[in-house]
């Protein structure tokens, strides 16, 4: 309903603005014109007052006689004419409210203190009996807020109350944020869209685009393992122990951003990550911007993943085990610092090549990194372009998916620092012993290794279909040129292994029962692990995902505490992992 301000009469119909309020223009105030638009209500000055009085003299005085008039009619009448001749004195008081701001307005004065008292009330239109007139009230400061004295509407006599079935004549002022803040998030919208989504609305506006998605995951892991022996014997022929362990832990409790800023084109991506497992600190696990100037060349600076395997890079959220196999954690390399390009230069054929301080730089400063530079490429083919993410078949393909790839990753490793200890990107190598490489007498007595030339090459391919799938990657390493402090014997240590994953969705997007195998062979020994994995998607995603894995390790070469491998552990692990993801 909206009542005209100029006319003399009542007009009904809806407000011409419903929801929404309208800021005044410099030229309405050049022109002395004033609107005043709440929830699609106008309020009319005089117009409101008048149709309201023109209502009070309608209603007659309650002077017939008792037989004349129904009592209970004559009641009704009179309780609404003491509500009208309220409300008439309310408008009253705020017209003359608006009369004096509009005049303040269209003279250009600044605000100023409030009067010394509140105007005197309009005397009563109908003929009826004037209600004693409000007891003054001081008149306030002026505030940021509120920069004009607004006249308080006294306690004592307050806007009669609206039954719900009779349409209000009056809405309330709005209270809130000035107008200027609400256009400035007028052009946001937030929501849930694969995360926390906050956006422009006109993400085209190369000026002002923007979007953030928040995403964040926890697993949350209960890890056993009994050995079979007591200790394992390392590349110098000295006994260390094996240990037994079981424990809790939260072994990835992540917090990424990533969307895109001043133009779509322009993105970001941040990882923060916490491990209770390394010394609950909080890091920079990966952060970078890039540039996407076409699907050929998207252009990233920062610190990522050396793309040197397809299972490292695959990610720890989509795998059919509690954590990647003991092949891929003994061959990939880590992350660095560097600038990297991804594409498409084919259908459905993608590529990334990076040059990186190091095959794994990951937390160093600069005084703990060579001078040598890692360079590593890996592209793959998925031949129909319906693969998807995750090794298993939650999508239950009806038609095959399939996918075929190869990495490539050379660095040149060398250096000490002024204590003459190796720089600590050699302390991520280590023989099919375990022992790592830099690790005195490990290749002649009171000799250590202090370069060598790092080459990795990777195959990899994986399929879907109706629930089952598979996948696999074969890994060769060649540490060539070795150099140290003495003689060394040898010239180059060559490694090779696989792993082999195949898996059945028994209950489709909820249950699946997975199997695996991992093999590492070559030079100074051999390495292997059997395991099988059983996984329930409580939503059928991997949002929300528990999974339980058993084990058996066999001379285990490598160390890292995502998987929880350790060097020399031959025994049975189990693990029970809890992933809940947004």
């Amino acid at each position: 309903m909206s009542i005209g301000r100029q006319g003399m009469g009542l007009r009904l119909g809806p407000g011409p603005c419903p929801g929404k309020r309208v800021a005044r223009s410099p030229a309405a105030v050049e022109d002395g014109q004033a609107g005043a638009a709440r929830q699609g209500l106008r309020i009319g000055r005089p117009g409101l007052a008048l149709a309201l009085s023109a209502l009070l003299l309608a209603v007659p005085p309650a002077t017939a006689a008792a037989g004349d008039v129904d009592p209970a009619i004559q009641a009704q009448l009179d309780a609404m004419r003491q509500m009208l001749e309220k409300q008439n004195e309310v408008i009253q008081r705020q017209n003359q409210m608006i009369e004096r701001l509009e005049r303040r307005l269209d003279a250009g004065v600044a605000p100023v203190a409030a009067p010394a008292a509140p105007p005197k009330p309009a005397p009563a239109v109908a003929p009826v009996e004037a209600a004693p007139a409000p007891t003054p009230v001081p008149a306030p400061r002026p505030t940021p807020d509120q920069p004009y004295y607004v006249p308080p509407v006294q306690e004592e006599d307050p806007i009669p109350p609206v039954s719900p079935d009779q349409p209000a004549l009056i809405e309330a002022r709005e209270e809130g944020a000035p107008e200027e803040e609400e256009d400035a998030l007028a052009g946001f919208e937030a929501g849930y869209e694969k995360g926390f989504v906050i956006r422009t609305k006109n993400p085209e506006e190369e000026d002002t685009a923007f979007l953030m998605r928040i995403n964040g995951r926890i697993q949350f892991r209960y890890t056993l393992f009994e050995r079979t022996r007591d200790e394992w014997i390392d590349g110098t022929g000295q006994a260390r122990p094996i240990r037994n362990r079981s424990d809790f832990e939260i072994e990835r409790a992540r917090l990424t951003f990533s969307g895109y800023a001043i133009s779509p084109r322009l993105q970001y991506f941040i990882n923060l990550d916490g491990d209770t497992d390394d010394a609950h600190r909080i890091v920079l696990h990966d952060m970078w911007f890039n540039y996407e100037f076409n699907r050929y060349a998207d252009i990233h600076i920062g610190k990522a993943m050396v793309p040197g395997s397809r299972d490292w890079l695959n990610g720890s959220t989509r795998t059919r085990f509690a954590d990647r196999s003991m092949a891929t954690t003994f061959f990939r390399p880590d992350r660095s610092i560097g600038i990297f390009s991804t594409g498409e230069p084919l259908d459905n054929f993608y590529y990334e090549v990076q040059v990186a301080n190091g095959i794994a730089t990951s937390d160093l400063e600069f005084d703990a990194v060579d001078k040598n530079f890692a360079f590593s490429t890996t592209m793959f083919w998925d031949p129909w372009g319906n693969y998807g993410k995750g090794y298993v078949d939650l999508e239950w393909h009806e038609d095959i998916a399939a996918l075929v790839g190869t990495s490539f990753t050379y660095a040149g490793v060398q250096g000490r620092d002024l204590a003459g200890v190796p720089y600590q990107e050699f302390f991520a190598l280590r023989l099919l012993n375990g022992s790592r490489v830099v690790q005195d007498g490990l290749f002649a007595p009171d000799v250590s290794v202090s370069q060598l030339d790092f080459y990795l090459w990777a195959i990899d391919a994986a399929m879907k279909w109706r629930g089952f799938s598979a996948n696999s990657e074969f890994f060769f390493r060649w540490l060539d040129d070795l150099e140290g402090n003495g003689p060394i014997p040898v010239n180059s240590v060559f490694n090779w292994g696989f792993y082999l994953e195949a898996g059945y969705m028994f209950i489709p997007e909820r249950m699946d029962f997975n199997v695996r195998t991992s093999q590492i062979l070559g030079d100074y020994g051999y390495a292997a692990e059997y395991a099988g994995a059983l996984n329930y998607y409580v939503f059928g995603t991997q949002n929300v995902k528990l999974t339980t894995d058993l084990t058996r390790v066999l001379d285990s070469p490598t160390s890292n505490s995502g998987p929880g491998y350790r060097p020399g552990d031959d025994g049975w692990m189990w693990r029970v992992q809890m992933q809940v993801a947004f």
